[in-house]
């Protein structure tokens, strides 16, 4: 079994799409989507003071999450799978194309066991 776990800070995004919740919820289930997981289960919640938003899609073969500072215009996203052929740098490109960072910090690690 292989796990992959990519970590981004994603920098200088725009502010109102990092509290809009059914943007962000919409954005996590095209990486879903694209790297062909299976959604068992979506959680989100809007915090009413700086307005960002915690999101957590929990999938058979693990989670994505994103987690949005719009006071600040950053967010932190995290896509962990055990699916071997799953390409985390491809959601990675999807959360970037819809959220227009102008800078992004990626760790990104991976994991076989025996």
């Amino acid at each position: 079994m292989k796990i992959k776990h990519l970590a981004a800070r994603m920098e200088g995004c725009e502010r109102s799409l990092l509290s809009d919740e059914s943007f962000i919820s919409s954005v996590l289930e095209k990486v879903v989507d694209a790297l062909e997981m299976h959604l068992l289960k979506k959680l989100s919640y809007k915090f009413e003071e700086g307005g960002g938003v915690s999101a957590l899609f929990l999938i058979a073969e693990s989670h994505v999450a994103l987690h949005s500072w719009p006071e600040y215009g950053f967010c932190d996203v995290e896509i962990v799978t055990c699916k071997a052929d799953a390409d985390v740098e491809k959601g990675l490109e999807i959360l970037v194309k819809e959220f227009k960072p102008k800078n992004v910090v990626k760790e990104k690690w991976e994991y076989t066991h025996p």
